[in-house]
């Protein structure tokens, strides 16, 4: 007899890896739908291309693929992502089918000013507006020099997120980067202050209503894009700024109803204090954060994979016990080109550390800094065995061979 499927509209490259094997030791099978074509060849050695369908990302594009695979929808047991973006679309296809799915709280959160009304005080002071006014900013914009982030109201991996310097033409800048991404939500933007200091994220969970600590993470960017995570690491960090946001994080929790489920959220840590700038529920971090934090306590990125999936869709998950009595150290690094470049191949050296590649063969890969898309590949394990797949890596592209684009500190 067929197990059960989860069905999926929205998954990393790395969790994609361990998919399968989480599932079936639960019974259950992934369908995951979504863009293929900007999946690397890698990712077919570890996934069965039968199980993923290239599907918009549509309420249509998903309900016809359902009404045209009436036996798979059958099967189905439950809907959900690892992409905050998509979770109001998971909720509209679960309530339609009757399904199980990471629950309303999820989703009000994955907005991002709806998450930052929660989180009062702890949050980044926030605007939103719409695409279609931005007049309204003229006032915030107006002090020379201030610098401001501007991001989608669900968005992950920073796309569509930029800076504009206030002063005489901020408006004008505002507008052309608003018209460079209009396909998004014209009426779901934020204004935020930069803040000076540290980005960390606080990964952990939520069971029963009660917050499961797990460890903060440690990162570091180069302009807008994410470049080396270390888990777990409080290296120079406040720790009663750390006790602050736990306590702010599972008051934000309970307040909003979010009672099961993975959090990864995200904070400076800086000489304004503490403040969260995303809080991102229902999911563990991307890249390579599932690795890390099952290194770090022992347990497999499988078992893991399975109770980020499983926890908020109401399957019967324990708490998620350490292995070890202290947490290793790790090291995630996702490297990219300082120079934008069509990829042709990436040559991986033997070595400790898990390598994913994340941008396809033949794709143009924008320059470091743009967003978390500039990525080529991402490297996690212990820190000598990263650096050891970091020295061998091999890149071509049509400029010629290239060197990994990184930086730790």
């Amino acid at each position: 007899m067929a197990n059960d499927l989860l069905l999926i509209l929205g998954i990393g490259p790395v969790a994609l890896k361990y998919l399968e094997p989480a599932l079936a030791t639960h019974g259950l099978e992934p369908l995951v739908l979504g863009p293929r074509r900007h999946l690397p060849a890698q990712t077919w050695q570890t996934f069965s291309p039968s199980r993923f369908h290239e599907v918009p990302l549509t309420r249509e594009g998903i309900e016809g693929f359902l009404q045209r695979h009436a036996r798979l929808r059958g099967r189905i047991r439950a809907v959900t992502t690892l992409f905050d973006e998509q979770l109001p679309l998971v909720e509209v296809i679960a309530r339609a089918h009757g399904w199980a799915y990471p629950g309303p709280a999820a989703v009000r959160l994955s907005d991002k000013s709806t998450a930052s009304a929660y989180a009062g005080d702890f949050s980044v002071p926030s605007e939103t507006f719409s695409a279609c006014e931005p007049e309204r900013l003229e006032p915030f914009l107006a002090e020379p020099g201030r610098r401001w982030v501007i991001k989608p109201g669900c968005c992950s991996g920073g796309h569509a997120v930029g800076h504009v310097e206030g002063g005489p033409g901020a408006l004008a800048r505002l507008r052309a980067h608003l018209a460079q991404h209009h396909p998004l939500n014209p009426d779901s933007w934020i204004l935020q202050p930069c803040l000076e200091g540290r980005l960390i994220s606080f990964e952990g969970y939520m069971r029963q209503g009660q917050l499961y600590r797990v460890g903060v993470s440690l990162r570091v960017r180069i302009g807008l894009t994410e470049v080396a995570n270390r888990f777990p690491s409080t290296d120079g960090l406040d720790r009663t700024q750390l006790e602050h946001g736990w306590s702010a994080l599972e008051r934000l929790f309970q307040t909003a109803g979010f009672q099961d489920g993975w959090f990864h959220s995200e904070c400076i840590a800086g000489p304004a204090g503490l403040r969260l700038i995303d809080a991102n529920p229902g999911r563990v971090g991307g890249a390579t954060v599932l690795e890390q934090v099952a290194l770090a306590w022992g347990h497999l990125p499988t078992e893991l994979l399975a109770h980020v999936l499983l926890l908020p869709l109401g399957e019967p998950m324990s708490t998620l016990e350490g292995m070890v009595d202290r947490p290793k150290p790790t090291l995630g690094v996702w490297y990219g080109l300082w120079t934008p470049a069509r990829l042709n191949s990436v040559t991986v050296p033997v070595s400790g550390a898990w390598h994913t590649q994340f941008a396809a063969e033949e794709s143009q890969v924008p320059a470091m800094g743009t967003s978390d898309y500039a990525w080529v590949g991402l490297v996690s394990g212990e820190e000598q065995a990263v650096r050891q797949c970091l020295a061998g890596l091999s890149i071509d592209t049509d400029l010629g061979p290239a060197s990994p684009a990184y930086r730790l500190d």
